[in-house]
This record gives structure tokens, sequence and C-alpha cells, in this order.
């Protein structure tokens, strides 16, 4: 992104990939990367998503209750 950032601009780059400016800053300015449980976590709430598209998360979240026992 850094690289072709300078001859395109951000906004034009952003927009290629699909990916809002706030996502990258969060991402580009968080401090450190989840950790492995996060990791997990995140894992299984994308499979809960895959599975069950219609879901909010006021069924995700007794759905990841259900199967991590968290």
């Amino acid at each position: 992104m850094d690289q072709h950032r300078e001859e395109h601009g951000l906004n034009r780059c952003l927009e290629a990939i699909g990916l809002p400016k706030s996502t990258y800053y969060y991402r580009k300015n968080r401090l450190e990367e989840p950790s492995e449980e996060e990791q997990k976590l995140m894992n299984c709430v994308r499979e809960i998503i895959q599975e069950h598209p219609a879901y909010g998360y006021r069924r995700i979240l007794p759905e990841l209750e259900e199967r991590t026992g968290q």
C-alpha cells in the first residue's frame, strides 16, 4: 500500500482494494498483533458468519459462547 500511495494517493489505493480509511489507519497504528486467543475467537466468529450470513451480533454472541464455552 505504502509504495503505491505516493504515486496514486491513499484514497485511490484504498478504494481499489475496498478498504475504508479508518480500517487502514486502525491497522497501521495498532501497537501489537492480536493474541493467539483473540485470533481463535476471530476465526470462530468468521466461521459463524460463513455458516449464518444473516446473523447479527445478537445471534453471533450466543453461538460463539456455545462453541467456545466462553
